[in-house]
């Protein structure tokens, strides 16, 4: 895969429909990367959830993955994992990646919507690449094969609050407690 597939022709019509044609194509050639830039990764280091898009045969099908900061692993310029915490056991984005390995991947660090530090960490991250599910070790691993910084310009300012309860102790899910549950657990 190069960069000269990273628009679909779709995209491009649409591009050339509304001028953005020599803008999208500025951006391709400096925003665009085939690795993860020092910056991207102390971004994904520094994360504590991440919005994950896979498909099925017929529709897209989003989901956030959180875990405490640094659960997402970055093993090399090329490959980040994580464990999967699936909560309530549909098992739909291990089974779209089980049935279609293209994902995207969504990085925002909402705190801070209009940083600009020394480091130019950007606070928009979107990859995209090949996911692979390891079963036995509930591990989602992705090879990027695109990532870009994304404009942040519409982004609210959100501040963290604290992590999820069901992270930090041993908490039983509402769900769990459900008639019509409880007795298949």
């Amino acid at each position: 895969m190069t960069k000269k597939n990273f628009f679909t022709t779709h995209q491009r019509k649409i591009q050339k429909l509304n001028k953005g044609i020599n803008v999208a194509n500025a951006l391709l050639k400096h925003r665009v990367y085939e690795n993860l830039r020092p910056e991207y990764i102390k971004l994904i280091k520094s994360s504590n959830f991440l919005i994950i898009s896979t498909n099925t045969k017929k529709y897209p099908d989003t989901s956030i993955k959180c875990g405490l900061k640094g659960f997402i692993k970055v093993k090399n310029k090329n490959l980040i994992k994580w464990k999967d915490y699936d909560g309530n056991r549909m098992f739909r984005t291990t089974g779209n990646i089980s049935g279609n390995k293209f994902v995207s991947l969504l990085f925002f660090d909402l705190d801070n919507p209009d940083k600009k530090d020394k480091s130019n960490t950007p606070v928009k991250l979107r990859i995209l690449g090949e996911a692979k599910f390891e079963k036995t070790k509930k591990i989602i691993s992705v090879k990027i094969k695109y990532a870009f910084s994304n404009c942040p310009r519409y982004l609210p300012n959100y501040k963290f609050v604290s992590y999820s309860k069901f992270l930090l102790k041993k908490v039983t899910p509402e769900w769990k407690r459900r008639s019509y549950i409880k007795d298949l657990l």
